[in-house]
């Protein structure tokens, strides 16, 4: 959130003190929401609405529903599904080292017992806001959401 807060404020072409205060506006808020106590998770049986139903779906989900979902099979491998709207294809040299920076994370990593091995890659946009816009001192080639 803070970073959108800064990147909105910068495409608006406010000064950087303002979206600084903004920033530190909602830390503070945040923050207080948060002390308050109030629930750390969410559950069907305390929800609402949108929330209250997107809970309920997925709690009737499996993990092979979401497999077969963002899957397709391709010459006896399982790929990344390009149907959705919001997966597009990278460039093979994009590719490529994507695979292998975040193949050599998992093995090198000591947050878990990772015994994974990347299959494939999509580029995929997520969230609301800056998608697409371009930011200074990002290279060339590189994603951005």
């Amino acid at each position: 959130m803070v970073t959108s807060i800064f990147i909105a404020f910068d495409n608006l072409g406010f000064e950087e003190k303002k979206a600084l205060k903004m920033a530190q506006l909602f830390l503070k808020t945040y923050s207080a929401t948060l002390a308050k106590g109030k629930a750390i998770s969410i559950e069907p049986r305390t929800a609402k609405g949108i929330v209250h139903d997107f809970l309920i779906r997925a709690t009737k989900s499996t993990y092979h529903d979401l497999l077969k979902k963002g899957t397709v099979s391709k010459k006896n491998s399982i790929m990344l599904s390009l149907e959705d709207d919001r997966h597009f294809k990278l460039d093979r040299p994009l590719r490529k080292a994507l695979k292998a920076h975040i193949q050599e994370w998992i093995e090198t990593s000591s947050d878990g017992p990772y015994n994974y091995e990347v299959q494939s890659v999509v580029f995929r946009l997520a969230g609301t806001g800056s998608i697409g816009v371009k930011h200074e001192g990002m290279p060339e080639g590189i994603p951005f959401l």
